[in-house]
């Protein structure tokens, strides 16, 4: 027993490897302690099809499948019956298009197979080569996580089980130790530092010392340390993550089911935490609940990691897991990006307060995707959730990606206490005018989570009866406050009797509708002295416009959003300097700005105005640069 083994359980993607295993694994050995890492949730996938699996981890909490499908395996009779799962939390759900099975007898055929391929797992590991076996759980991996436990602690009393990941956290670490007595340890927070020495410890044979963040039990009762682990504060002294074991055991899974080779984007990071939040914490965000402090890698040791996987992994397609970009890499690593690291592609989350010359930056750089917290096109509502940005800044975030060929996603989001139905009439109303850009990934109202602002002071921001997500108590036969402590995700009522969906019922559709349509086209092009914009959107006043003098000098400069006074200023200027004071027909700018958002080529809102069309010079320039140097990596392919 001089070994760790650390373990991914479903319902984990099977497209890429585990961060947090991948750097657990790295700091172990460079600890001098001997660590495996098995990815049963490829076992899982093989046994009950990818297409099938895939689907129950795209659709993610909103039905607690994944949990669902192991409940039985860990509570027997103590959860109700599949059909009252199915009329209560599935066909309940809010959206009735995206269900994680295809029917009632493909969720009995997956929950059929838990069995047996828990007892292939549990019979394909030499668990006497191990001291210390570390589970981690995130999303829905709880109870696949404890089904596996129970069966080991079953056969292997002496061996330590861990757990850890998102779902320990706090309270939630400590409810799964008082549900589930086959975990030993619960590491909450980041685990970087306390587990490498937890495991020489158990290794020796000693028992785990007493370390801030490390739940145990010590003669039969619960021991939790006062204090929370300290998050890493020198993210250059962490190791590069070790993705091996992953792609073995991907190239097993792909030959024994004849699947296509992984094409994944590899996970890195480059940061933790959230600078926004530390300022402002946006009242839905349930992320970084101990750990909100910024800290970021500097740029030497982002481009050598990148360097360093890429040519590890024969990849150079990379998804940040950051919560949010460093800012500061804008000047920093985006044009070292583009001299050391051509054709690097990846995939960040990003604040929106870009200039168009930044998102100009960011598609350079290789950055070719985003998760934009765009949420709506209210400013009201924006700053009711503690956001930051405007209405036209999003929207204008959207038509520069459009611009550059960034693909943003998205959510739009309603249901927060206080909000006016008013603000989602004129978020309907703007909606049409938008239909040439990328429409959000869904519609949805606030799903309160564990540890956000709104979470934390529901009752005082006007939320009553907070319970569990309906999906929880079909999973987990424990007790009401187990429950409770155990869950992320919450439902709750409005403390002024409102529903939501009387009022957000219209845009809702709208988003639908956009999503379903694809995106029509509002494009501008210069011409000589004529800016030539092709319009063929539904809501369009006609299919072309030529903009000449004062018109496309105001719609040019609307670029980013101004005001009146603004562009006024501009205008003026720029006729003063080139001497020139005709070609205006006598018409203020005030009356350009109407006339061009009456025509629909400009959107007026909170005392500013924006131009729409998207401006298509720069298409060309971009589609040879991704085809000549940015163009991902067809497959992964693991280095010799």
């Amino acid at each position: 027993m001089s070994r760790v083994l650390l373990v991914s359980m479903p319902f984990s993607s099977t497209e890429r490897p585990s961060l947090g295993l991948g750097l657990l694994k790295a700091g172990l050995e460079r600890a001098g302690v001997g660590v495996d890492v098995r990815y049963l949730n490829l076992d899982f996938a093989r046994h009950v099809g990818m297409d099938r699996y895939e689907m129950v981890v795209r659709l993610g909490f909103q039905f607690m499948a994944g949990e669902w499908v192991f409940a039985e395996d860990v509570f027997g009779d103590g959860i109700p019956d599949l059909d009252a799962y199915f009329d209560d939390v599935v066909d309940a759900g809010a959206d009735n298009l995206a269900r994680p099975f295809a029917s009632r007898d493909d969720a009995r055929v997956m929950r059929a197979s838990v069995g047996s391929c828990l007892d292939e797992c549990a019979a394909s590991i030499s668990w006497n080569d191990y001291a210390l076996v570390g589970f981690t759980t995130q999303f829905e991996q709880t109870l696949p996580s404890v089904a596996l436990a129970r069966r080991v602690k079953a056969m292997h009393p002496d061996l330590t089980i861990a757990f850890g990941g998102a779902n320990c956290e706090g309270v939630m670490g400590e409810a799964l130790l008082r549900a589930f007595d086959c975990i030993d340890l619960v590491f909450s927070g980041e685990a970087d530092h306390t587990l490498p020495v937890v495991a020489r410890a158990v290794l020796a044979g000693e028992a785990p010392p007493v370390l801030d963040g490390v739940y145990c039990r010590r003669n039969g009762e619960l021991a939790l340390p006062p204090e929370s682990v300290a998050p890493v504060e020198d993210m250059d002294s962490l190791p590069y993550p070790d993705y091996e074991d992953f792609f073995e055991q991907r190239a097993q899974l792909s030959r024994a089911t004849q699947a296509a080779d992984c094409a994944s984007w590899l996970p890195f990071e480059s940061s933790r935490g959230c600078w926004w939040g530390a300022r402002s914490h946006c009242t839905f965000c349930g992320l970084n609940g101990g750990t909100m402090a910024y800290r970021s890698k500097s740029p030497d040791r982002v481009i050598e990691e990148l360097t360093f996987l890429s040519k590890r992994y024969a990849s150079r397609r990379f998804v940040a897991v950051d919560n949010i970009l460093d800012f500061h890499y804008l000047s920093t690593v985006l044009p070292r990006l583009t001299k050391e690291l051509p054709g690097t592609a990846l995939w960040y989350e990003v604040k929106n307060t870009f200039r168009r010359d930044q998102v100009q930056a960011l598609a350079e750089s290789g950055i070719i995707a985003i998760e934009s917290g765009i949420e709506s096109f209210s400013s009201p509502l924006l700053k009711l959730m503690r956001k930051g940005e405007s209405s036209l800044q999003n929207i204008q975030l959207l038509r520069w990606c459009k611009e550059f060929m960034v693909q943003p996603f998205w959510t739009m989001m309603a249901g927060f206490p206080d909000e006016d139905p008013a603000w989602f009439r004129r978020q309907a109303e703007i909606l049409p005018l938008l239909s040439h850009l990328e429409p959000p990934m869904r519609f949805s109202t606030v799903c309160l989570a564990r540890f956000s602002p709104l979470f934390n002071d529901a009752q005082e921001m006007g939320l009553t009866n907070v319970r569990p997500l309906a999906g929880y108590r079909y999973a987990f036969a424990v007790s009401d406050q187990d429950l409770f402590d155990l869950a992320y995700h919450f439902e709750y009522e409005y403390a002024d009797g409102r529903n939501v969906w009387d009022y957000v019922e219209d845009l809702a559709q709208q988003c639908a509708n956009w999503l379903e349509d694809g995106s029509y086209e509002l494009t501008s092009l210069p011409m000589e002295e004529h800016l030539f914009i092709r319009d063929t959107r539904p809501v369009a006043v006609r299919p072309e416009h030529h903009l000449t003098g004062l018109h496309r000098a105001v719609y040019e400069y609307c670029d980013t959003a101004r005001t009146v006074a603004a562009v006024e200023k501009h205008c003026t200027d720029g006729a003063r300097r080139n001497g020139d004071h005709t070609g205006h027909g006598g018409q203020s700018v005030a009356e350009v700005l109407d006339e061009l958002a009456a025509d629909r080529l400009m959107l007026h809102e909170d005392g500013r105005y924006l131009s729409l069309a998207v401006n298509g010079a720069y298409q060309p320039k971009l589609s040879t640069l991704l085809l000549t140097k940015l163009m991902p990596e067809p497959l992964l392919v693991r280095a010799e």
